[in-house]
């Protein structure tokens, strides 16, 4: 009965974050229209990590120690630093929903990168998902979704997408970790990376002027970012990796409907079939074998 209940907790936790992921990447695309892009990451995260620390603070949670510690600073070199390294650049010129949509290869990217690690085992199946998943991403670019955006900036989409399938790899090798106190030592780690980025790059370190971008970093901070790790890792601990990724499939709607929504964006019919082949691709290549792996665990209980 216990673990029926937690399994349901479990669902619901994946189900916010879903929910929440699908409005993230208009969120970052309001602050990347106005502010620099390191420098916007830094002033979404500092405040995420500010606030978890609190909370740690009064739950008396103790600091990550040892072999943990280590593991939730490399989570965040990955996920924080090195994801929304290519992460904010890409949202500077790709659209919200087709950046979701590029992002939905993450679950590809985890079964990979997870076979490669022998953490999970290989499959040819995952192969013909990538490139039916690839092929989608390349209908959404010639058919002009991206609204013109240069290669360069999917590509850093993709790239994006890596480091927080990689992420999520991380968090599975270090499973005594805290979820608060890892995503705000994370959370610290990749603000730093991304603090020097900005100074290397020699952006201007401002406040911004505009109330939707205070609103979008309002967003960003409390939900997109102390809600949305915080339950994404209480998933993982709970679920296989390239299951959790599995909300990047669902996301592309999330997104598309909502920047339609919200910021008023156009799609041509590429990005609803691009969108389609992706998900179609990631669910063959990725979440069937989860799914199955996942239900032949609860028959072995």
């Amino acid at each position: 009965m216990k673990n029926i209940q937690e399994e349901r907790v479990t669902l619901v936790a994946f189900l916010i974050t879903v929910l929440i992921a699908g409005f993230n990447p208009l969120g970052v695309r309001f602050t990347v229209l106005e502010l620099p892009p390191f420098w916007g990451a830094v002033i979404r995260f500092v405040p995420a990590a500010l606030i978890l620390a609190g909370i740690a603070l009064a739950r008396r949670l103790p600091l990550p120690r040892g072999r943990n510690l280590l593991g939730a600073a490399l989570y965040g070199l990955v996920s924080f630093g090195a994801g929304y390294f290519f992460l904010n650049q890409g949202l500077q010129k790709v659209q919200a929903g087709t950046a979701s949509t590029i992002l939905a290869l993450a679950p590809l990217f985890t079964l990979l990168f997870a076979a490669a690690q022998r953490l999970e085992r290989f499959r040819w199946r995952s192969i013909v998902g990538a490139l039916l998943a690839l092929v989608g991403v390349a209908v959404v670019y010639e058919g002009r979704g991206a609204n013109g955006a240069p290669l360069t900036y999917m590509l850093a989409m993709a790239a994006g997408a890596a480091c927080l399938a990689e992420g999520g790899l991380l968090i599975k090798r270090y499973p005594n970790s805290d979820p608060i106190t890892t995503n705000m030592v994370g959370m610290a780690v990749g603000s730093l990376v991304l603090f020097g980025a900005s100074l290397l790059f020699h952006e201007k370190q401002v406040l911004p002027r505009l109330p939707a971008t205070w609103a979008a970093l309002a967003y960003l901070i409390v939900f997109g970012s102390c809600t949305i790790f915080v339950l994404n890792i209480y998933v993982l601990k709970r679920w296989p990796a390239s299951l959790v990724s599995y909300s990047f499939v669902i996301m592309p709607f999330i997104s598309i409907a909502a920047s339609a929504w919200l910021a008023h964006e156009k799609f041509t019919p590429a990005v609803f079939i691009g969108a389609a082949l992706v998900a179609f691709g990631v669910y063959f290549g990725a979440v069937r074998n989860s799914r199955r792996r996942v239900m032949e665990g609860s028959a072995a209980d």
